[in-house]
């Protein structure tokens, strides 16, 4: 662990860390979805396109929940 991430660990939570989540939370969403979701085993086969489509929709979640904290925590 580096001295800078030392630093992050320490200091409180702050808008940054919010935006830094959200950004990751869509980028994640959006390299799933195009690394899987035209992959035809993915497609047809009933159980990994259920398991795909349960990971984007958490992904997507994820990303509307840390939004949500973003409005209550960091008001403009």
């Amino acid at each position: 662990m580096d001295s800078q991430t030392i630093m992050d660990d320490l200091s409180p939570i702050n808008e940054g860390h919010y935006t830094t989540a959200i950004d990751r939370a869509y980028l994640m969403a959006e390299m799933v979805e195009r690394a899987l979701g035209d992959e035809r085993i993915i497609q047809e086969v009933s159980h990994l396109k259920a398991r795909y489509e349960r990971i984007i929709e958490e992904l997507n979640e994820l990303y509307q929940e840390t939004g949500l904290y973003v409005d209550e925590k960091c008001p403009d």
